[in-house]
């Protein structure tokens, strides 16, 4: 069964990582395949195969479930205060 985990995208400019904050930590997503990076009006964000773009700031609900900090980039783990990994199977944006 897949876990709802509804959040807000941010960038931390330390590990230079996406992160979702949201049920109280600070979360590392691995986005679903395909997914780009995306920078529109300088804000970081990614867009997926179907078109949905979330960006900095944005509340977003996403599907999947956590996984084990080993699955996470080193990079995205080191002194940044992330606590949980969350793999996600879908998102939608509800906010702009």
């Amino acid at each position: 069964m897949e876990a709802l985990l509804p959040a807000t995208l941010h960038y931390d400019t330390r590990s230079r990582c996406l992160v979702l904050r949201g049920d109280n930590q600070n979360i590392i997503p691995i986005w679903p395949s395909g997914t780009n990076p995306v920078n529109r009006a300088g804000r970081r964000g990614v867009e997926s195969p179907d078109g949905t773009t979330v960006l900095e700031g944005n509340d977003i609900k996403a599907t999947g479930g956590f996984l084990s900090r080993q699955d996470a980039a080193a990079d995205c783990l080191s002194g940044t205060g992330q606590t949980a990994v969350f793999a996600i199977a879908s998102f939608v944006t509800s906010s702009g």
